[in-house]
């Protein structure tokens, strides 16, 4: 099964807004980077939806297909394209690929703030 692509009007907070980039430290939004695809995170699918916010270090976030990641999260190995070029997932696809400095922030940020 391929995940399809998501362009609808919903962002991961505000359902009046474009697809925003949950991936903490992307500034990725369908309004800013209109260019590149945003794909929702498969909340049919609980294990792979777990992946995803694991992956992105948003275990914060409940499971919604209102979330989005953009294209640049994942590796070129993870699309098949169709029709005029548009990418879709392959099945069982998670992104992989982030800025490490903010990740290391980020966790410096947790470990400091555990009691």
């Amino acid at each position: 099964m391929k995940i399809p692509v998501q362009r609808s009007p919903r962002s991961h907070l505000n359902n009046h807004q474009a697809p925003l980039c949950i991936v903490q430290g992307c500034p990725n939004s369908q309004q800013s980077n209109p260019s590149i695809q945003y794909f929702a995170v498969p909340a049919h699918t609980a294990n792979i939806a777990n992946a995803w916010y694991k992956n992105t270090m948003r275990t914060d976030l409940r499971a919604s297909h209102a979330h989005h990641v953009c294209e640049q999260h994942f590796e070129e190995a993870c699309f098949d394209y169709v029709g005029d070029g548009t990418k879709v997932l392959k099945p069982k696809s998670f992104p992989t690929l982030f800025d490490l400095e903010v990740f290391y922030k980020m966790i410096a940020y947790q470990e400091s703030n555990k009691t």
